[in-house]
């Protein structure tokens, strides 16, 4: 089956500077959408903000997630940490991260199951959506930040 983004794809010519920014803006952010779905992703936003429209009605479904910090979280993404050696879990939902059938920030996860001195970054592995590998946040996490 053809890959449905370039399906119907045409080359558009963009400054080498804003082509790097994107992939810089990807990595940094540890989005792991396809590069092509990303830029048609930034351009239906863009186009949505100069006609006044909220992005959803561009005509591509708005990618739901939760930004955090510098990485973006998209909807569909489970985080795990261990507490006593036992596994619990959170997912994204929409635009909020759910844990026990509650919204929560990553440290309100990770905190409520040891106490408020443990740091979300170094705590919390993510799972993004159809992907396979656990990743820890911390790795995923701007060096500037």
């Amino acid at each position: 089956m053809k890959n449905p983004i370039r399906q119907h794809a045409i080359d558009v010519p963009v400054p080498v500077r804003v082509f790097s920014d994107l992939c810089a803006y990807r990595e940094r952010s540890g989005d792991r959408r396809d590069i092509a779905l990303l830029a048609e992703t930034a351009i239906a936003h863009w186009l949505a903000l100069q006609a006044g429209q909220p992005a959803s009605h561009s005509g591509r479904r708005a990618v739901n997630g939760y930004q955090w910090k510098h990485v973006f979280l998209p909807s569909g993404t489970l985080l795990r940490t261990l507490y006593q050696g036992k596994s619990f879990h959170a997912a994204v939902e929409g635009d909020d991260i759910v844990f026990e059938g509650r919204k929560v920030s990553p440290s309100e996860f990770v905190n409520a199951l040891g106490g408020a001195a443990r740091n979300a970054w170094q705590r919390i592995w993510v799972l993004f959506p159809n992907e396979t590998t656990w990743l820890l946040a911390a790795g995923l996490r701007d060096s500037g930040s």
